[in-house]
This record gives structure tokens, sequence and C-alpha cells, in this order.
């Protein structure tokens, strides 16, 4: 009897058991029942209680895209029937060289961190796409944590996806047995497929699948830019926001042939002939040094044709959206002669030039290094945004909301102080505490500012609401953007019309795309 009640007590904790990144840790079964659950289509997944909110890290909403899955879309993940521990962030995905510890190939996986679990809730979800240039990136860096934003009522959704050569290599051969004559954009399958998980699964943990937004940042918003473009991920989002990226002059996406050529020179420094022998090598081979680039393309398939001409004819995926840039996109560059930049000016926009160098004043007394921080933050910012959103209030129905981020955040001693690349994420995030940016009065405004907005919007898909200044969408005549300073947020018209003509000229006339 004794050898009995000591077998099935065995049994009950064996029963007990949770799965923990692929090890099973045991715990009582009455502990199980009160820690944070929530049902997936592919099976159950235990959370923990964070600050007031629930989070659960590291779900599967893919399977491992490795060995015969490398270069494919992403397909579903194994079913498991034990509750399986969601406690901490998987692996970021690799990418870049040199090589960054705690990657793994297998990292498509996401994290959600909510108020409540439970399909009565009904709460509006956001899923973050994080930039790194389509080399790297990962939803583990503490400015990410969805924490703050999900104390605030909404459900704040994060996931990996794959970069470099892993999430955007293109060949002949992967065209070819694709079934549909594309390769490449992986990691943007990667984002279609976290949405359609979102759309299947975030019910349960107290989001409405209805009621979702999209944003991201850098690379992540030229994600965003793609996705609103695609036919394959219409009516997986309700709303967008895109934050100093999108897919339109320097940053468009590539054409097919030119992707797949860049595969071909791969595979050859590399010594393979064969997709089987690609699939084989070891994912440190895969990693791609500072100096190449393997992005989205134009593959006829995930984007039929390019961003802009979707957009052109009005065929975009049609929802409210926010589109922004920063003030100083990039760094001080490091200075520079005027003749060499009047040099570079001409083999970079040929016979626009001598208009462009007068926009900027490299034709004048301007410093020549400071007329080319201009022109360049002017290129990668504020043309990338306008072009989108007046593309938007042209063709779309749906309102664009435009801002510009115009506010630098306190920095160490010794450093440039700039609106940067990247700086109006604490706020949105409100994690500017984390960040070391609460040293200044203006920190708590710029936060009750970025995060209103934004929270606002994705409840109902405008950003105005009691106690923040109005923010008129953009296509109401006379406004282009809702600028963000030291002293507050307010309307204003267009910063550099002329040199936005200038860059539009240069692309357009490259692009042979057909003007609204």
């Amino acid at each position: 009897m004794a050898d009995r009640r000591i077998r099935t007590g065995l049994i009950s904790r064996l029963s007990s058991a949770l799965l923990v990144g692929g090890s099973l840790i045991f715990a009582p079964a009455q502990a199980q029942m009160e820690q944070p659950r929530a049902d997936t289509a592919h099976g159950p997944v235990i959370g923990a209680r964070e600050d007031g909110v629930i989070a659960f890290k590291g779900v599967p909403y893919a399977a491992a895209p490795t060995g015969d899955l490398r270069w494919r879309p992403p397909t579903v993940p194994s079913d498991w029937t034990r509750p399986r521990a969601a406690t901490t962030f998987a692996p970021a995905c690799p990418g870049g060289l040199p090589a960054r510890k705690g990657t793994s190939e297998d990292c498509l996986y996401l994290n959600v961190w909510t108020p409540e679990t439970g399909a009565q809730a009904k709460r509006p979800v956001m899923v973050w796409i994080y930039g790194g240039g389509f080399r790297g990136g990962s939803t583990a860096l503490p400015i990410f944590d969805g924490r703050a934003l999900a104390q605030q009522g909404v459900v704040l959704v994060s996931f990996g996806y794959r970069v470099g050569a892993l999430g955007f290599l293109a060949t002949p051969e992967l065209s070819a047995e694709s079934g549909h004559g594309a390769s490449g954009n992986y990691g943007i399958l990667d984002a279609v497929a976290a949405l359609r998980w979102v759309k299947d699964n975030i019910a349960a943990f107290g989001g409405d699948p209805e009621n979702v937004t999209l944003f991201g940042q850098s690379s992540g918003s030229e994600t965003v830019n793609i996705l609103t473009a695609s036919p394959l991920a219409k009516g997986l989002f309700a709303k967008a926001i895109g934050e100093s990226g999108s897919s339109f002059g320097v940053r468009a996406a590539l054409p097919l042939r030119k992707a797949e050529a860049l595969g071909k020179a791969f595979m050859a420094e590399r010594g393979v002939t064969s997709l089987a022998a690609l699939r084989k090598l070891p994912v440190e081979r895969m990693l791609i040094p500072e100096d190449q680039k393997y992005e989205p393309n134009v593959d006829g398939w995930l984007l039929p044709r390019s961003v802009r001409d979707i957009y052109l004819v009005g065929e975009q995926n049609d929802v409210p959206m926010i589109i922004g840039s920063t003030t100083q996109e990039f760094g001080r560059p490091p200075e520079i002669s005027r003749e060499a930049l009047n040099a570079g000016l001409r083999d970079e926009y040929g016979a626009l030039a001598p208009a462009i160098a007068a926009a900027i004043g490299a034709d004048g007394e301007a410093d020549p290094t400071d007329a080319r921080w201009r022109l360049t933050n002017v290129e990668w910012g504020d043309f990338t945004a306008a072009t989108w959103s007046g593309l938007q209030a042209k063709t779309g129905d749906a309102p664009v909301y435009r801002y510009v981020f115009d506010y630098a955040p306190p920095q160490p001693a010794g450093r440039l102080r700039t609106a940067h690349h990247g700086a109006e994420l604490a706020y949105v995030f409100g994690n500017y505490r984390r960040a070391g940016r609460d040293t200044e009065p203006q920190e708590e405004m710029m936060h009750r500012l970025l995060s209103g907005y934004w929270l606002n919007f994705a409840r109902t898909g405008n950003p105005n609401g009691e106690g923040l200044p109005r923010w008129p969408s953009h296509d109401l005549p006379g406004h282009v953007a809702l600028r963000f300073s030291a002293e507050g947020a307010a309307p204003i018209g267009e910063r550099e019309p002329v040199l936005l003509d200038l860059i539009d000229r240069h692309y357009h006339e490259n692009s042979g795309a057909t003007a609204p």
C-alpha cells in the first residue's frame, strides 16, 4: 500500500510538469493553477505577473526555420498539450557580423503583455516591429518592454523575425521552388505569420482581434509600410503607425532580379552550387558583414509591384495611419570639404545636383558638413514620411496623421544632443526612465504626449483626446504635421518644400513611376 501511495504521488507530481525552454519544470498542481494562463491554438502557456500586468514571453508563432525550412515561408509550430512556461524571452534572430550573443536560428517567438486574460476583455492590441536595418534587432531590449503600455489598457505584442541573409536571401533557385516565382522577404512573411497568430489567438490574452494596430520604427517601420501595401496582410490589422522608415526613395525595395543576383553572389562566396548544400551550412556561415545588405524586394507575391506604385493606384490596405520622422535621423557626419560635397552631389543626383546644392546652401556660405547633414536628414526622414503620408492622403480614404519629432533628449556629457533616430521610442513605450531620460521636466510631458496620442489612436483610429493639443489630419489645407518639441506639440507646415520636391523628382525620374 505504501509503495502504491508513493507511485500515485509521483504520477501526480509529474502531471504538473511545466515545459520551460525545452526542459520540464515541475510544480505543484495548486501553484500551477495560480499562475496566469492562456490557451493558444497550439497549446496552453503560463505567464508571469509583472507590475500589475501579465507577461507571456517566448511563445512560438511559427516552426523553427531551420534545416529544410531555411528560406521558406514560416509554417505553424507543433502543438503541445502540457502547459508551456512563457516567462523568458526567446533568442534573437542572427543576421550580421560580428555575431551577437544570445541569438539562434530558432527565433520565431513572440511576447504578450496584457492587463488581463480572457476573451471577454476585448482590449485594443498593439503589435510592435523593432528596427535594426534588417540585419539585427531584438524584442528583449529594455526600451521595448510592454508593461507601461499594458498598464494603460492595451495588449502589447512584439515578435522576432528573420534578418540578414537568413531573412532576405533571394536566388533564382529559391524563386523556382517557391510556387510563386518569388524569394527573399522571409522576414516580412514572418511578420504576416505573427499577425495571423494574433488574429487567431489574441482573444485568449484579452485582446480584440478586430482592433489591431501595427507599429514599428526604422526597418520595422519599413516593414509596416510594406505590410500596408501587401495583399498578403489584408485584414490582419486595423491601423498602422510608421516611425522613421518606409519603402520609398533610398529605402525602396529592390527589384527581384537584383536581389537574386545578390543571392547568387552569396552562394558563390560560400562555395556552394545547390540549395541543399546551402541549407546544410552552419548558421555562422550565413552571417553577413556590415557592407552587405539583404533587404526586401518586389517579388510579385508579397509585393505585386513597388510600394509606391501600389499606393499610386490606391490598392494599399486603406487603414488609419500615423507617419513621421525625427529631425536628425543621422548623427553629424565627418567633416567634408565643399569640393567633396559638390562632387558627391553630382554623383548622386546628376543633373539635379546644382538645384540640390542651392537648396541646402552648398553653393553659398553654409558649412559643407552641416549642408550634407541637412540633406541626409531630409532624404532619410522628412522625404520618406512625406511621400508615404502624402500618397495615403491622395489615394486612400482612411485618415493619416503626420508628425515631426524635434525634441532632443538628454545625453551624457560630451555627446551631441539631437532629435536622433529612435529618440521618440522611450516616450512611446513609457520607458524613458529606464533609458535614463528623466532628468528634465520636459521628459514627463513628452511621455504624456507620445503615449497619449499613440494609445488614443490604438483605441479609436484617431490620436486626439482629452488633455492633448489638437492634431489635424494630414490632408487638411495648410497643415502638414504635428511637431513635438521642448515646448510641446503644435501643427506646422512643410519644413523643406523645395528640397523635398527635388528629392522626389530624383527618385521619380529613376523609378519610372507615374505621379498621382
